[in-house]
């Protein structure tokens, strides 16, 4: 249970069917759901699970966090279908598969990598969007975007956990090349799908008023970053691999874009890739 502006809120196991009062959803019988006594509102799991707005008024997370629920749900109801209750408490108690637990993971890594961005760009001037559909490209999404003086910055958040480091391959006989390696797997594709993602949002700045003096850079930002080098920062291909501090510093660097030019370039991305 816990005590909000309008008063005490509490997730509990609905008895009679109702609608959620966030998305108009039917809210079923036995369901998990959002009471608030005070306002006699009800919510879904999947509504009140989404991280409230940033000061922009983007929710990090908040497509992530929606799959996971949606999954979540249907697992159960088809548990019961079967089951009836049993196969309810049985949903409930074994352990969810890790191609569902995976989106619930995700989208607690954008909140946490979302809130730090939020914190260390105050007074920097920093503009930033968060969870942003790319237009004509299936379910493809933007984690963060960050417009500041220095330029854009796409952040991309990962939570695989282990070593992180990066390593030099080949010779004699194949080129050399730079490869990111996480527990000593070669994980060098988080690297190309960031620099797709740059694609977008370069693609996405056509016809912006500064789109030929917009300096774009990548990051993979790991939210939980114990694997990461203590005194030195990776980075492939000049791709920045840091935890969200670092990269909210990197967002936050000095350069030539003036507060207006933030604003319109910010303006013009919120236009091109709507919200997830």
């Amino acid at each position: 249970m816990v005590r909000t502006m309008g008063g005490t809120s509490k997730r509990l196991t609905v008895r009679r069917p109702g609608t959620c009062a966030a998305c108009g959803r039917s809210v079923a019988v036995e369901e998990q759901a959002i009471w608030e006594s005070a306002t006699r509102r009800l919510t879904c799991v999947g509504c009140a699970s989404v991280p409230p707005p940033t000061a922009d008024g983007d929710q990090p997370g908040g497509s992530a966090l929606r799959e996971y629920e949606r999954r979540h749900k249907k697992r159960e109801q088809h548990a019961r279908e079967r089951l009836g209750v049993l196969g309810l408490i049985l949903a409930r108690v074994i352990e969810q598969p890790q191609s569902t637990r995976a989106w619930k993971q995700g989208g607690q890594g954008e909140v946490r990598t979302g809130e730090r961005l939020d914190v260390h760009r105050r007074g920097h001037g920093v503009r930033v969007l968060h969870d942003r559909r790319v237009p004509g490209h299936g379910n493809a999404n933007l984690d963060h975007i960050a417009i500041g003086p220095a330029g854009v910055l796409v952040i991309d958040t990962k939570t695989h956990r282990g070593d992180i480091r990066v390593d030099r391959i080949g010779g004699l006989f194949a080129p050399r090349r730079t490869v990111l390696l996480i527990n000593g797997r070669d994980q060098t594709k988080l690297i190309d799908g960031l620099e797709r993602q740059i694609g977008h949002v370069r693609y996405a700045l056509q016809g912006c008023a500064h789109e030929s003096s917009i300096e774009i850079r990548g990051a993979l930002c790991f939210p939980n970053p114990d694997g990461l080098p203590l005194f030195s920062q990776l980075t492939v291909r000049d791709i920045v691999i840091d935890g969200p501090k670092p990269i909210a510093k990197l967002a936050c660097r000095p350069g030539p874009l003036t507060a207006e030019a933030i604003e319109q370039i910010w303006n013009h991305l919120r236009l091109s890739l709507p919200a997830a």
